[in-house]
């Protein structure tokens, strides 16, 4: 089994990389404290391609760089792409569905 790992730890160990972490433990506010990485790289699509071939029930993707200057982060509602009668998901920011592909 692999080992948990809090926040900290994992920013030190994967500085400037996107990390796919499975069951993430959450502070009061819904932030990620802790939680087992499964897989990390500074390329974020390999980290969503792995967090769909391994198919975790719970994770959270983090990233542990700062965001360049004059990086905007949109946010939309998690159905608001999703065609009728599909359900969305969200968690970390990362947003899924139960959509087959």
């Amino acid at each position: 089994m692999a080992n948990l790992l809090t926040l900290a730890d994992i920013k030190s160990r994967y500085a400037g990389e996107w990390v796919l972490v499975e069951s993430p433990e959450l502070g009061q506010s819904s932030e990620v404290v802790a939680g087992t990485v499964l897989f990390h790289s500074k390329d974020r699509d390999e980290v969503y391609r792995q967090a769909i071939a391994l198919h975790p029930s719970r994770f959270a993707v983090l990233y542990t760089g700062t965001m360049p200057e004059g990086t905007a982060i949109v946010l939309c509602p998690a159905n608001s792409f999703l065609p009728a009668g599909r359900k969305a998901f969200e968690y970390n920011g990362l947003v899924g569905s139960d959509a087959q592909a």
